[in-house]
């Protein structure tokens, strides 16, 4: 059985749009690169390079360079 990320409704599938999280409590070390948003709630020691926003939670520390759209 195959999961799809969305919601069923009268037959359709609406798409969701896709965000990485990077959770609180979490401590990345080395640059994130991807596709799609990405909300950053815990810490990257390393640079991050998304091709959608990046949004950053409160209480998130970033120590490197930041570049999305």
């Amino acid at each position: 059985r195959r999961l799809v990320q969305g919601q069923r409704r009268h037959g359709c599938l609406r798409a969701m749009t896709e965000t990485s999280v990077i959770g609180s409590g979490t401590t990345v070390r080395g640059h994130v690169r991807g596709d799609g948003a990405l909300l950053v709630a815990g810490r990257v020691e390393g640079n991050i390079e998304m091709t959608g926003d990046i949004t950053l939670a409160p209480g998130s520390a970033i120590k490197g360079n930041v570049m999305g759209s």
